[in-house]
C-alpha cells in the first residue's frame, strides 16, 4: 500500500518533458526605483537642468541607501570627502574656499561647516568666531584646540573637562598638553596639567584598559618626575624632592604585568627579574628631547638621598651647558650649599 501512494505522489514529476532541467534558477527581478520611504514604490522624478540631488548627510539614515533614478552623489559631498583626503597630507590655503564652495551647495550640513571651523582655526591669523551654533561633538575639540593655539590657557583647562572622551584618552592627552607646554617653559599650566593626570592615574588606573602595568608605572614616573622639574625650575626644591619620594609607589601598578619567562624558566629558576629602569633612551616622551632625559636622570639620582642632587646636576650642566635652564639648576646648586638636609 506504501508502495503504491508514493508512486501515485512522484507520476506527475516523473511525467515532465525530457528537456527540463532538473534545477531551476530562479533569479530575482531588479528591485523598483523608489523614493520617499518605504510606501508607495514611485518612480524617482526627473532632475531639472542644474538642479543638485538633496545632500546624503541631512536624509534619514535608511533613505541613505535605497536606489533612485540617478546614482550621482551631491557635488557638495564629493568636495567634502576630497578636503578630508587632502588633510592627510597637510593643511592648505586652498583647502578652505573648496569648503565653502561645498557650503554654498549645501548650507544644511554640519559636517561642512565643522570642516569650515576647522581650517580657519589653523589657517587664520585671529582667533575664530563662532557665527553658527554648531549641535556637534567635534565642535567641542575644535574650541579647546583653539583656546590652546591662541594661548587662553584658562579656557583651554575650563574646556578640557568638557571633551567627550574616556578616562584613559583624558589621562594621555593630560601628558601630551602637560609635555607640550614643558617644552616650550609654559610652567604654571603645564604643572596643571600634569597634577590632572596623576590624580587621573592615582585613583581611575584600573579603568585604563588599554595599558599595561609597566606602561602605568612608567607614565607615573614621567608624572612625578615632570612635576619634581616644573618645582626645581621654579624654585621650590622641598616640593621637588617631597615629590620624587613618591616614585616607589608606581611600582606597585606594574605588578598585574605577566613575568617575563615561560613556565619551563620558573620550574627551572631560571626567571629573569624585571630590573629595567626609568627613564629609559627610548621611551615616547624622551625620543626628541635628550635634555629632559638628562635632567630627569639626575632628579632619579637626587631621589635616592638629599645629598645626591648636587653631583647629578653638575653632571647635567656639563653635558648641557646651552640649556635655557642653566640658570635656574645653577641657583638649585648654589641653595643647596647652605641646605644640606631635607
Amino acid at each position: 500500500m506504501t508502495t503504491t501512494l508514493f508512486a501515485l505522489l512522484l507520476a506527475p514529476l516523473l511525467a515532465q518533458p525530457a528537456t527540463m532541467p532538473p534545477h531551476r534558477i530562479i533569479r530575482r527581478p531588479p528591485p523598483p526605483t523608489v523614493t520617499g520611504g518605504l510606501g508607495v514604490l514611485t518612480p524617482s522624478p526627473p532632475l531639472a537642468p542644474g538642479q543638485e540631488p538633496q545632500d546624503p548627510s541631512l536624509l534619514p539614515e535608511w533613505m541613505k541607501f535605497l536606489p533612485g533614478q540617478t546614482h550621482r552623489l551631491p557635488e557638495a559631498f564629493f568636495l567634502r570627502n576630497q578636503i578630508r583626503a587632502r588633510l592627510l597630507t597637510g593643511v592648505d590655503a586652498s583647502l578652505l574656499e573648496h569648503v565653502r564652495k561645498a557650503n554654498r551647495l549645501a548650507p544644511a550640513s554640519k559636517d561642512g561647516l565643522y570642516l569650515e571651523i576647522y581650517l580657519r582655526i589653523f589657517l587664520e591669523g585671529d582667533p575664530v568666531l563662532h557665527e553658527r551654533r554648531v549641535e556637534d561633538a567635534r565642535v567641542s575639540f575644535l574650541r579647546f584646540f583653539e583656546a590652546f593655539k591662541y594661548g587662553d590657557m584658562e579656557q583651554a583647562l575650563i574646556l578640557f573637562n568638557t571633551l567627550p572622551i574616556n578616562v584613559q584618552d583624558r589621562f594621555l592627552v593630560s601628558l601630551i598638553l602637560g609635555h607640550h607646554l614643558l617644552r616650550y617653559g609654559v610652567l604654571d599650566q603645564s604643572y596643571q596639567y600634569f597634577r590632572r593626570a596623576l590624580s587621573l592615574l592615582e585613583t581611575l588606573h584600573s579603568q585604563f584598559f588599554g595599558l599595561r602595568g609597566t606602561e602605568k608605572r612608567n607614565h607615573y614616573f614621567f608624572t612625578l618626575l615632570s612635576m619634581a622639574e616644573i618645582q626645581l625650575k621654579s624654585g621650590q626644591y622641598r616640593s621637588a624632592f617631597g615629590l620624587l619620594r613618591w616614585l616607589d609607589a608606581g611600582r606597585l601598578m606594574a605588578a598585574t604585568d605577566p613575568l617575563p619567562c615561560t613556565w619551563d624558566q620558573i620550574l627551572a629558576r631560571e626567571c629573569p627579574e624585571k630590573v629595567d629602569e626609568f627613564p629609559s633612551a627610548d621611551h615616547s616622551w624622551y625620543t626628541h628631547d635628550p635634555e629632559m632625559l638628562a635632567f630627569h636622570r639626575a632628579l632619579l639620582v637626587w631621589s635616592r638621598g638629599w645629598a645626591e642632587g648636587p653631583k647629578a646636576f653638575e653632571t647635567f650642566l656639563r653635558d648641557h651647558p646651552r640649556s635655557m635652564w642653566a640658570e635656574p639648576v645653577r641657583s638649585y646648586l648654589n641653595w643647596m650649599k647652605t641646605n644640606t638636609a631635607p
